[in-house]
């Protein structure tokens, strides 16, 4: 599986994306019980969608942005909690938030690995329809697409220019 390049007026950095497309994977292709299936050539979602978004600082600074639409989310949180949580309730922000830390998390773990800094912030959750990250004009940024047995989901990364910190420092 590769990762998909939507803007990159500089590189973006090839450790941050590598560790983002393992632990998506092994992730997600756990908790649903199959493989995933790249589908970089897909538009996001205009549908009822739920997005955590964690910055990181570290080496470099940067951002993800999970993006998964209501049919997947309500799958993906059963899996992850054991029970059904409906779409529309509080709870649901809680376990899209706990599910991003986790992610995070092993994100971090990864860079590690490779011998890159990484420290993550607290989640930042929305819910509604066309959620779109913003990022600054010409921030490379990634844009990668997934289908997995309950539907398609999304994630964006965004790195800031060095010495630029553009999110949320970790802890707040």
């Amino acid at each position: 599986m590769s990762v998909q390049h939507v803007s990159c007026e500089t590189m973006f950095p090839a450790p941050i994306a590598e560790a983002v497309l393992q632990a998506v994977d092994s992730y997600f292709s756990t908790l649903s019980g199959g493989k995933l299936i790249d589908r970089h050539n897909t538009t996001q979602s205009s549908s009822t969608c739920v997005t955590g978004i964690i910055s990181f600082v570290g080496d470099w600074t940067w951002v993800f942005n999970l993006i998964l639409p209501e049919s997947i989310a309500t799958s993906i949180v059963r899996e992850f909690a054991g029970f059904d949580i409906p779409f529309e309730s509080a709870e649901m922000g809680d376990a899209i938030g706990e599910l991003v830390n986790v992610l995070a998390g092993d994100i971090v773990a990864r860079l590690h690995a490779m011998g890159n800094k990484a420290q993550m912030s607290l989640p930042t959750l929305m819910r509604g329809q066309n959620i779109e990250m913003y990022l600054p004009a010409s921030t490379p940024e990634i844009m990668q697409g997934f289908e997995s047995k309950e539907g398609c989901f999304w994630y964006k990364l965004g790195v800031a220019k060095t010495g630029s910190h553009l999110f949320r420092k970790p802890g707040t």
